[in-house]
């Protein structure tokens, strides 16, 4: 085999990686936003599922005050069997009367690591930047901040 024919081979091989992981990241997002939480919880690391089971994933998982509704992903970073992905979060978050719920989009951080042949969701969370409201929707001037939890 050529360096030329080894390189595209390798290429292929990347590619096909992104595209089962972008796959499981969308899995993992339509599962939170349709509260499926057994199915987002399927796709954590298993050593984390040997530490916490599904009762205590649920109590981390977004609900009630914060409710994803799209996500989108704007970079993978692939490191051979760690990735960085960045998503583009849109939510619903409720709060005090009299606002009520509001929109809000935020960037997230999340890793993956592939073991056995399966890529799954690491569970850390870094908020890469501030939530905000869409402009579209902060003709009010009213500002969304979220809060973030230390669970």
């Amino acid at each position: 085999m050529s360096a030329e024919s080894e390189v595209t081979a390798a290429e292929a091989g990347r590619e096909q990686q992104v595209e089962i992981l972008e796959s499981r990241v969308l899995m993992r997002w339509d599962a939170l936003k349709s509260g499926q939480i057994a199915d987002a919880y399927a796709l954590e690391l298993p050593s984390y599922r040997a530490l916490y089971d599904l009762a205590r994933f649920a109590e981390t998982a977004p609900s009630g005050d914060l409710k994803p509704t799209a996500a989108e992903i704007r970079d993978i970073e692939l490191d051979g069997t760690r990735a960085r992905v960045v998503l583009e979060v849109h939510s619903l978050v409720t709060l005090p009367p009299p606002t009520g719920r509001r929109p809000m989009i935020s960037s997230q951080q999340e890793i993956w690591l592939e073991r056995d042949g399966e890529w799954w969701h690491a569970p850390t969370f870094v908020a890469m930047s501030e939530p905000r409201v869409p402009s579209d929707m902060d003709a009010g001037g009213d500002a969304v901040h979220a809060e973030s939890r230390d669970d």
